[in-house]
């Protein structure tokens, strides 16, 4: 199922509001980030995931395991640790699915190459150790930045296009054998944060793969055709 709009478009709102309160300590305490993440989290519950006991395997030896969305998790990657925003995690098997949420309200063509580098580490990291974890990533970014400096509004020019191709680059990763620089889903979000209530750029994402409308539901589909006997939405 789509994503629920209304809540989708109140969690703008509310990243919004946190953000013109004080731009800098709301990212710093990750408190404008968190709105998403816990928006992430409800549309995961909505697909129907969440505490509880799901069943694995065939009719015969059944048994059961706790499976629920955890946040703010650490696992170990192929050489340290590595935090994740969230993830559907299983207490006998380990991570299923893994979540990250990242944004750049300002700056952003001063430090987008280094946070381009380190995103596709971090998925080369847990596909090292975790071959069929299916790992998806939401990226936002302004349309312009709303970041007031000296009381005035800082001027710059984002290439959105430039970064909808990049991003394009690294998702779609199909199977686990596949090599694991990609995301298995990748969503690119373009807010217009100058808007009251803020809104999203009407054709950036052109690429359909990298839009937030079915980003969820492609999460489990993927999931569900690489583990097909441990249910986690029934």
């Amino acid at each position: 199922m789509p994503i629920d709009v209304t809540k989708f478009n109140e969690t703008l709102k509310e990243m919004k509001r946190i953000y013109d309160k004080d731009p800098t300590v709301s990212v710093r305490s990750k408190e404008f980030i968190k709105v998403l993440d816990a928006y992430c989290v409800y549309e995961l519950e909505r697909l129907g995931i969440k505490t509880k006991q799901v069943k694995i395997g065939g009719d015969e030896g059944r048994k059961k395991t706790n499976v629920y969305v955890k946040q703010e998790v650490t696992i170990l990657g192929k050489h340290k640790p590595k935090d994740l925003d969230m993830c559907v995690y299983s207490e006998e098997s380990g991570p299923l699915i893994a979540i990250s949420t990242r944004s750049q309200m300002s700056s952003v063509g001063k430090n987008q190459i280094t946070y381009y580098e380190e995103i596709i580490g971090d998925v080369i990291s847990l596909h090292a150790n975790y071959p069929s974890l299916v790992i998806g990533e939401i990226y936002l970014l302004p349309t312009e930045p709303i970041k007031k400096v000296n009381g005035k509004l800082m001027k710059e020019k984002i290439n959105l296009k430039k970064w909808e191709y990049l991003y394009g680059k690294i998702t779609g990763r199909k199977t686990p054998d596949d090599p694991p620089d990609k995301y298995e889903h990748f969503a690119y979000l373009v807010v217009d944060f100058t808007k009251d209530p803020p809104t999203l750029h009407p054709s950036i994402p052109a690429m359909g793969e990298l839009k937030i409308d079915n980003f969820f539901d492609k999460i489990l589909a993927t999931y569900k055709e690489r583990q097909p006997f441990l249910e986690i939405d029934k």
